[in-house]
């Protein structure tokens, strides 16, 4: 497993860093330079411990840490601004290798593979969304949580590694037995729990929106919020509790 900020070989006595940012870099970045690719480097820095300057620009500070950070990892420090071919880009915080064509002391010439790493995961869709409560909502792997956006997407970068992780574990598992098919299991939560009570779907009458009204045993009417309905039971949510509703109520008093 290769980490941000690890040496993962070297070329000749330069050791090579592999550096991963939100915002890939595509340039030289040097003192007052700003962008998205300049605050991802900073914010790169700021993860693996070094301090940051201005947030918006590449200054003094960031430079300064940059310097440190290369020091410490055996490169050459005496740099006055940042050479993005200096650096190995990376696919996640953390990702395998999938190969590695060189072997010690060959002969490495341009347009030559060196090293590949596993694909990294961009997003996750879920594919179905239908019974879903309204509301926001956490998707969950294991120990590893992410927000759910409202089109069902997952773009949470430490999430996605984790996912990507088991993904690439189980496909070298199926491999060795002839198959390549994958399967991960995500479970999707309230980010807030909501109390909620399982209704037959026919007891809710005066349906408008994502609100009707359910008849109690005590014959009273009570308006309630739906939560979800699936599987042939509706969830619903009411400021007074209930325990039993009557079924095709033959009244529909207002609630």
């Amino acid at each position: 497993m290769v980490k941000s900020g690890d040496v993962v070989f070297r070329v000749g006595d330069v050791p090579i860093v592999a550096l991963w940012t939100e915002h890939p870099l595509f340039r030289n970045v040097k003192m007052g330079m700003k962008g998205e690719d300049v605050q991802a480097l900073s914010a790169a820095l700021k993860e693996l411990g070094y301090d940051i300057g201005s947030e918006k620009q590449w200054d003094s500070v960031d430079m300064s840490s940059y310097k440190k950070f290369l020091s410490e990892r055996g490169v050459d420090s005496s740099v006055n601004d940042v050479a993005y071919a200096d650096l190995l880009p990376m696919p996640a915080k953390e990702t395998k290798v999938a190969a590695c064509s060189a072997h010690e002391r060959e002969l490495i010439v341009a347009g030559d593979e060196l090293l590949r790493f596993s694909d990294a995961l961009e997003s996750l869709q879920i594919a179905e969304l239908e019974g879903l409560a309204a509301g926001k909502h956490l998707v969950f792997s294991g120990d590893n949580s992410a927000e759910l956006s409202e089109e069902g997407t997952i773009s949470d970068s430490e999430f996605l590694a984790a996912v990507s992780a088991g993904l690439q574990s189980s496909q070298q598992n199926s491999a060795e037995g002839g198959s390549l098919i994958a399967t991960v299991n995500l479970n999707v939560a309230l980010a807030e729990p909501v109390h909620a009570l399982a209704v037959p779907p026919s007891s809710l009458f005066a349906v408008s929106g994502g609100d009707g009204c359910v008849m109690t045993s005590d014959g009273n009417s009570i308006k309630v919020h739906i939560v979800s309905s699936a599987m042939g039971s509706t969830l619903v949510s009411a400021e007074k509790g209930f325990s039993k509703v009557f079924v095709y109520p033959k009244e529909y008093p207002k609630c």
